[in-house]
């Protein structure tokens, strides 16, 4: 709720969210909430607030009724419900305490699924390609030059490795690939597939890059949120790399905008935004972007609602906490890149947690397959 601050007293003004029935079919209303906390009549300065906060408010949302409490009768759900089955009749039958209460079971399951979906995201997509190229940009070497693979690591200072024998190995032919592929790439230190892997480099003959000897047709790849590379040979392509089918992020967008901050009063400052992988991320300058520095802010862009006007983007956070942010890109063309961009990461992230949960699932059922009849472990029986 918003608070509106008086000499004698406070009122306060809200948007209230109610969902009725499934998804499918039923109805979502939403309702401009005026809870008048003071005894004396409303003046017309009163009425003045009331009109802008509702005018605010409509920003947000459709206003379907205007509820004025004044006692906690007046905030009872069978109250508000009435109120909205009287401004809507053509819904009415639809408009029940019932049917909301449905609604919030179906939500409550769609929260948890959610929240499952986002932390598998969160997780394995964090926001880390900035980092990625001012690591691969780094005048470091490789610690010492090998023939075989070369893999180093920012983070983990992973030694290089010379052989991938006890990798898995898949019987299929050595495929191609090109600068740009989406690939698995097998990971001899954590004895697994790492499935977010990309081809960032390649050669067309015999050379020494990165500290490496290389043929033609090795490809470089990125990987581990791309704090980590390794050159594979194409003798190694069976072993080490396959195809990976995850959605591919949209490209990043990184810029200058203005950041609406509600205090007593609405008021705009600059902020340096990157949107990458899904997340939104800003910092007070781009010079504590470039040190490393953690952002001021980062937002997984799961369920949430984008939209334009003019050259202002609002941006509604999902699930049952909404949060609305503004941001003015200064002018109706720069307004409508961020808007699609920001559209199209939402969707990489719905689409990449989808792929994750189904990863997860998968993994699950090769465990339970694995497992003994029973089950039974060690010291059973």
């Amino acid at each position: 709720l918003c608070r509106q601050r008086r000499n004698h007293g406070s009122d306060l003004y809200g948007l209230l969210r109610l969902n009725f029935g499934p998804r499918r079919g039923g109805r979502q209303k939403h309702v401009f909430l005026h809870i008048r906390l003071r005894d004396q009549l409303a003046n017309e300065q009163a009425s003045e607030t009331v009109r802008a906060m509702e005018k605010a408010l409509s920003a947000f949302a459709n206003l379907d009724v205007k509820v004025e409490a004044r006692d906690a009768e007046d905030l009872k759900l069978e109250a508000i419900v009435e109120r909205l089955r009287q401004a809507s009749p053509a819904d009415a039958t639809m408009l029940t305490v019932k049917a909301h209460r449905e609604a919030l079971a179906e939500l409550a399951v769609d929260v948890y699924a959610r929240a499952a979906a986002e932390q598998i995201f969160r997780e394995q997509c964090a926001p880390a390609a900035e980092e990625a190229e001012r690591f691969l940009e780094s005048d470091e070497p490789v610690p010492d030059e090998r023939s075989m693979i070369a893999e180093s690591s920012s983070i983990t200072g992973m030694p290089s490795t010379t052989s991938c024998q006890d990798g898995p190995s898949p019987q299929r032919a050595r495929p191609s690939y090109r600068k740009g592929d989406l690939v698995a790439i097998y990971s001899r230190a954590a004895r697994q597939w790492v499935d977010d892997g990309v081809i960032h480099d390649e050669v067309q003959e015999k050379c020494c890059y990165d500290g490496c000897k290389l043929v033609g047709g090795s490809v470089k790849v990125l990987y581990n949120n791309k704090t980590t590379f390794k050159w594979v040979l194409p003798e190694q392509f069976r072993t080490m790399l396959k195809p990976s089918s995850r959605p591919a992020a949209p490209y990043s967008l990184v810029g200058q905008l203005l950041k609406q901050t509600h205090n007593w009063i609405a008021t705009w400052h600059v902020r340096h935004f990157e949107l990458n992988n899904g997340h939104l991320q800003w910092w007070m300058t781009p010079e504590d972007a470039k040190a490393g520095r953690s952002p001021r802010t980062s937002l997984c862009l799961m369920d949430v609602q984008v939209n334009a006007r003019g050259s202002i983007v609002y941006l509604h956070t999902g699930g049952p906490k909404v949060v609305a942010y503004a941001f003015d890109a200064t002018s109706e063309e720069s307004a409508e890149l961020w808007f699609a961009a920001l559209e199209d990461h939402a969707t990489y992230c719905a689409a990449m947690a989808a792929y994750l949960s189904m990863k997860a699932t998968q993994d699950r059922q090769g465990r339970d397959r694995l497992r003994p009849p029973g089950g039974g472990g060690e010291g059973a029986g």
